[in-house]
């Protein structure tokens, strides 16, 4: 997963900020850890929390559900969609349910509602 990512940043700064990219590599500033950190993303809602990590799992991100206890409660996966490879789309959960915005193609956003398997 590591050696997607580097491609996937690396594609990101070539194609929005060409000069910075250039920059960066030039100097060796660009830095990629050898791990990445066990949280990409953590949300508390509706007493409970939710984290998601840097792993996929068959294509989705995983989701592991705990109570405010630290008790896990359940492990699932959902089709986050990523706005880049540093952010997702802006998101909520609410009642069991993914909610995101998602801008198409034609630059509209769209409203997605996914369960949580």
């Amino acid at each position: 997963m590591r050696d997607e990512h580097i491609k996937a940043a690396e594609e990101y700064y070539r194609i929005r900020g060409r000069r910075l990219y250039s920059i960066l590599k030039e100097r060796g500033w660009l830095y990629h850890p050898q791990y990445f950190p066990a949280v990409r993303y953590l949300k508390g809602i509706d007493n409970k929390i939710y984290i998601i990590p840097y792993k996929k799992k068959q294509g989705k991100n995983q989701l592991f559900i705990f109570d405010l206890e630290g008790k896990l409660l359940k492990q699932a996966a959902a089709p986050i969609v990523e706005e880049s490879i540093f952010s997702f789309y802006p998101s909520t959960i609410k009642d069991g349910k993914l909610i995101q915005l998602i801008e198409n193609e034609k630059e509209e956003w769209e409203l997605h509602i996914t369960g949580i398997e």
